[in-house]
């Protein structure tokens, strides 16, 4: 099984997230306990904490997702 990119998710609450390419998408709202909850603007999503690439102490990026499922 894969290991997850953060291990601490208390400490990426409130920070910004990216695209793998750096577009900005929103912030980390949540964390759940499989998925982290994603909130853009206007929206909020699950995402598996699998999908998520990197935190480099600023930004957490996600990978390429094909479909979000959306939340609210």
């Amino acid at each position: 099984m894969e290991e997850p990119a953060i291990l601490k998710w208390d400490r990426v609450i409130h920070k910004g997230a990216r695209t793998q390419d750096g577009q900005p998408v929103g912030y980390i709202a949540a964390d759940d306990e499989h998925p982290v909850i994603l909130a853009s603007r206007f929206k909020e999503y699950n995402i598996p904490k699998l999908r998520v690439r990197a935190f480099d102490g600023s930004q957490v990026y996600k990978r390429q997702i094909p479909r979000f499922e959306k939340v609210f």
